[in-house]
């Protein structure tokens, strides 16, 4: 059955592409890695319950960040 992760915030229109990945910060829950629509790179920590965040800025939108990019190695 599936679960709401996070209530509102992560339509296709915000978010261009959306990753999980294991766990990156070793706290035992998955994790995912956003692209926004602005260009900037977003992880949110994995949580036993629904997402609360806004997660953390990697690489911000000055400069467009990411938003012309169209993969990574």
């Amino acid at each position: 059955m599936d679960e709401q992760y996070g209530a509102s915030g992560w339509a296709t229109s915000n978010i261009r592409l959306l990753v999980g990945t294991p766990d990156a910060n070793k706290d035992g829950i998955p994790d995912i890695w956003t692209l926004r629509a602005d260009g900037a790179v977003r992880f949110y920590a994995g949580s036993r319950g629904e997402m609360a965040h806004s997660g953390v800025e990697i690489v911000g939108n000055s400069d467009d960040g990411w938003r012309n990019k169209m993969t990574t190695g």
